[in-house]
């Protein structure tokens, strides 16, 4: 009987596999219960002390705007598929693949990862990286995250 046939059994054995591409939607509007109205709320408190502040309605406007265009991802489904390819996100029908590949760090938050292009933490670290909010599949997440990105963990 050879002896070769147990060792290849070993190795296929400890070969780790990928996990299952994992699919979901994000809508923090729509998911949040009663907390879904705070940030619509503070949106709406700072563009009536704008305008209480200015006399000027027009600037209340243009403030609302601008803190609705800045929290976007808080008002629009997203829908998030971690693969073999990366990290695919689809804002309606438009979708934006991060490849594993570009990602140089991630820390696990509280509510999802924050993926960081740099592998050392840096003062800007926040402006150039990505959140990736796991709703209910943390398991899946944590799992896809942490074998893509094995060592990258900061």
């Amino acid at each position: 009987m050879s002896t070769a046939a147990p060792l290849v059994a070993e190795a296929a054995a400890s070969v780790r596999t990928a996990p299952p591409p994992c699919t979901w939607r994000s809508w923090p509007l729509a998911e949040r219960g009663w907390r879904r109205c705070l940030l619509p709320g503070a949106i709406l408190a700072a563009a009536v002390t704008v305008g209480l502040s200015t006399g000027r309605p027009d600037w209340a406007v243009v403030s609302v705007v601008l803190l609705a265009i800045a929290a976007w991802r808080y008002f629009v489904p997203i829908v998030y598929e971690l693969g073999t390819l990366g990290i695919t996100q689809q804002v309606f029908s438009r979708q934006r693949r991060l490849p594993w590949r570009s990602i140089g760090g991630y820390e696990i938050r509280s509510s999802g990862v924050f993926l960081s292009p740099h592998a050392e933490r840096g003062p800007l670290d926040a402006f150039g990286g990505h959140f990736l909010p796991w709703c209910d599949h943390e398991d899946e997440v944590l799992a896809s995250v942490e074998f893509y990105l094995a060592g990258h963990r900061r």
